[in-house]
């Protein structure tokens, strides 16, 4: 299995403080739901 790339490294330490300061993970598919519904709301 490959190693992951820097980027990945980094992604994951970046994602992990920003769990520690309380902020909740958010998979992008339910992102980008929660994104179309705010422009919908918007217009």
């Amino acid at each position: 299995m490959p190693r992951p790339g820097e980027d990945k490294t980094f992604q994951n330490r970046i994602l992990t403080y920003a769990q520690e300061l309380g902020w909740t993970f958010v998979p992008r598919q339910e992102a980008e739901t929660r994104l179309k519904l705010m422009l919908k709301l918007s217009k």
